[in-house]
């Protein structure tokens, strides 16, 4: 009697320990680690978002009509409401892109003087623009300007008189590139910096 009572108690406390092992939460040895996280199932965790900035979203530059845009810099001069047609900034400006407009368009806060000289420094795309005009329109007023030489840069200067209350210069490209397998954009004109004198 005593013999099978001794062989219950033991009985019952190998069933016990084995219910408490199987609550541990350390994994038996040789078992593989549990992948299930916090996490929804079947999704990793995302890597944070990298933050694209763009020129709506950059900070203004101060800058004067006279200092004008630098198309190296991302973002706008402060007198600059916005501007399209033109890709990002690279370290000696900026192309226009066919993709983002068809011409590229600069809209000032306040209208633009009646008279004023406007100087472009400019350069053409590997020469797709060699002997054709870009015109330049303010307001209901148009010049046209061409390259002389494909590879410098040009320094171009455009009197524009009685142009009303408009805001916007506008520049249209005739030709612009095809895009490539490394690249999508439509360039055509490079654009360094654009000014304004009275």
């Amino acid at each position: 009697m005593n013999i099978t009572i001794v062989r219950s108690l033991l009985l019952a406390s190998v069933c016990s320990l084995a219910l408490l092992s199987g609550c541990s939460d350390k994994p038996e040895a040789g078992a593989a680690p549990s992948t299930s996280s916090p996490a929804v199932a079947g999704t990793a965790p995302s890597a944070p978002t990298a933050t694209t900035v763009t020129d709506a979203t950059a900070p203004a530059y101060e800058a004067t009509l006279e200092q004008g845009i630098d198309f190296s810099k991302l973002g706008y001069p402060s007198f600059l409401k916005d501007m399209s047609g033109l890709s990002g900034a690279e370290s000696w400006g900026r192309w226009t892109d066919a993709n983002l407009g068809a011409s590229a368009q600069f809209h000032f806060k306040n209208a633009l003087p009646q008279q004023f000289k406007l100087i472009l420094e400019t350069r053409d795309f590997y020469g797709i623009n060699a002997g054709q005009k870009i015109t330049v329109r303010v307001g209901d007023k148009q010049q046209e300007f061409s390259f002389d030489s494909v590879d410098h840069i040009q320094h171009v200067e455009l009197t524009f008189a009685d142009v009303g209350t408009t805001n916007t210069i506008e520049i249209a490209v005739p030709k612009h590139s095809e895009p490539s397998a490394t690249d999508s954009r439509k360039m055509g004109l490079g654009l360094v910096s654009l000014k304004i004198r009275q």
